[in-house]
């Protein structure tokens, strides 16, 4: 099965409380070979004597987080103006794509399904069925189609006869 598609794992990190986020990064760079803590909402990492601190921000739609105690910054949504800034500070910037591709690729699948299914309560391999909650999508929609063509052939229907009635009626 295919993993957890760009733009939902973007929607489903965005969801989560800011502590969980905090948490949930924490916990990827650890899996990644990094001894990781939290200090003051901040995600310090280090391994073979270097030294990061992680943080992990939404900037909304206009504002830019503070980097000034961060060597890397991972946001929540992506947007070029925080990207250019982290950039003008010499700080990592990690966006919601490239934080799905560290889970992905970063660490050993077993122990990305294990961190996906414990910070988000979902699967991280997905299927149509398991995208939506509770049920197949597919089959949802396939029940409701001979419904809307069922209204739609009796719309003709109707308007048939009623152009019938009005060419026989005459002008």
């Amino acid at each position: 099965m295919p993993p957890v598609p760009e733009e939902t794992f973007a929607s489903e990190f965005r969801a989560l409380p800011a502590a969980d986020r905090v948490g949930f990064v924490a916990d990827l760079w650890a899996a990644r070979g990094w001894e990781t803590t939290v200090e003051d909402g901040v995600v310090a990492a280090e391994r073979d004597g270097e030294r990061r601190r992680i943080r992990v921000a939404d900037p909304g739609r206009f504002g830019t987080p503070d980097l000034s105690d961060a060597d890397t910054l991972v946001a929540v949504r992506h947007r070029e103006a925080v990207r250019s800034a982290a950039e003008a500070a010499g700080v990592r910037y990690v966006p919601p794509g490239k934080l799905r591709s560290l889970l992905l690729y970063g660490v050993e699948r077993g122990a990305a399904t294990a961190l996906y299914e414990e910070w988000f309560d979902r699967p991280l391999a997905r299927t149509v069925a398991n995208e939506s909650d509770g049920g197949n999508a597919l089959d949802a929609v396939r029940e409701r189609i001979p419904a809307v063509v069922g209204q739609q052939r009796a719309l003709v229907g109707l308007l048939v006869v009623a152009l019938v009635g009005v060419a026989l009626a005459g002008p």
